[in-house]
């Protein structure tokens, strides 16, 4: 990315006593999509209202396009916002919902009709136009507010959690289509929610958030495999978690000591500290011959969850750990309902974060 079309600098705000971002940077390319992704309270809305100009900062800049928006009210930004409600209006038809951000602008009416026609047919619409709001269902609300914030032809588009009120089939089809629409415009777009599948599904990068920070900036892949942070590895993707004190170190590799018996992990930590070693669900393999790049330990299980062509193992990982395993479904019938099982992984898969770190 040379250089950022939104460019947020050292952006604080508080409430009173509590500070909800602090002094956060972040830096979004032309056409690029961001998703942030943390839990109720990050400041992940706050931010995105504070672009949006709804917001006021008490510190720092944001600019898209090299203009210094800081100061400018919402109206003067042009930039298209998609509420989580929709925030549509009832007594106005689908064309003059999309149309009004178009008439609050002053286009002229003969560009008008053209923009809103063009618009809905974007997003497979067009049919619709005359109807009310009330005539159409969740997923059909949702383009609309979505036409109506493309028409007005946004420097930037900003979606907050719009959704959170689809059901799960309806939610997947949509993610998809507005992640195809928008690449098809090339349109830059920052999406805030808290849902981590739908943060892969739709980003280029994800900011996970965390108390009114960014923890890690980074492609889906790569913070799912390389989790900078334990609450990176907590919030994105699931994980098994293992509390843990450094028994010996030898170069790069540490040997840890955990209720379930000694690992090893990559990572630079002083004999004696306490960590927290972390693996992916799905790199962790049942009842399998011991091999010297392997961590093994045993475990008893506590439950089995059946997820189709997945089955989810849950065991006991100690005090404050977390024990996930995930399987081909196929090995069901091998595992036992509550017994003692070996999971291991490569050591090479094996994370290791300082204890202190959320998790």
């Amino acid at each position: 990315m040379t250089q950022a079309h939104l460019d947020i600098r050292g952006v604080s705000k508080a409430y009173g006593e509590t500070t909800v971002l602090d002094r956060l940077d972040l830096a979004v390319g032309r056409g690029e999509f961001i998703s942030l992704l943390g839990p109720s309270g990050c400041g992940k809305t706050t931010l995105l209202r504070l672009v949006a100009g709804l917001l006021n900062a008490d510190s720092g800049t944001i600019a898209v396009d090299g203009k210094d928006l800081t100061a400018l009210p919402a109206h003067k930004r042009n930039i298209g916002v998609v509420f989580q409600n929709y925030a549509l209006f009832p007594h106005l038809t689908v064309a003059e919902n999309v149309a009004f951000g178009l008439e609050a602008k002053g286009t002229p009416k003969g560009e008008v009709a053209e923009i809103v026609k063009r618009t809905l047919a974007l997003v497979k619409l067009a049919e619709m136009a005359p109807r009310t709001i009330f005539a159409l269902s969740g997923g059909q609300q949702q383009r609309v507010a979505v036409a109506r914030a493309l028409a007005i032809r946004p420097s930037l588009l900003l979606l907050d959690e719009p959704f959170s009120a689809l059901d799960r089939k309806l939610r997947e089809s949509m993610q998809i289509d507005l992640r195809r629409l928008l690449r098809e415009l090339g349109i830059t777009a920052v999406f805030v929610t808290h849902d981590q599948e739908e943060a892969m599904v739709m980003s280029d990068r994800i900011a996970v958030m965390n108390r009114g920070a960014i923890e890690q900036l980074a492609a889906p892949k790569t913070i799912y495999d390389k989790p900078a942070t334990a609450f990176a590895l907590e919030f994105l993707g699931g994980s098994t978690r293992l509390r843990a004190t450094v028994a010996s170190v030898d170069g790069d590799y540490v040997q840890l000591d955990t209720k379930l018996g000694q690992i090893t992990g990559k990572g630079h930590f002083l004999r004696g500290v306490d960590v927290l070693a972390g693996v992916r669900p799905e790199k962790i393999a049942v009842n399998r011959p011991p091999s010297p790049d392997r961590n093994s330990v045993a475990a008893r299980v506590v439950d089995r969850v059946f997820l189709g062509s997945k089955l989810m193992v849950i065991f006991d990982a100690g005090p404050g750990g977390q024990g996930v395993a995930e399987l081909n479904a196929a090995d069901m019938p091998e595992l036992p309902a509550d017994g003692v099982v070996e999971f291991s992984w490569q050591i090479a898969d094996t994370l290791v974060f300082p204890a202190e770190a959320p998790a």
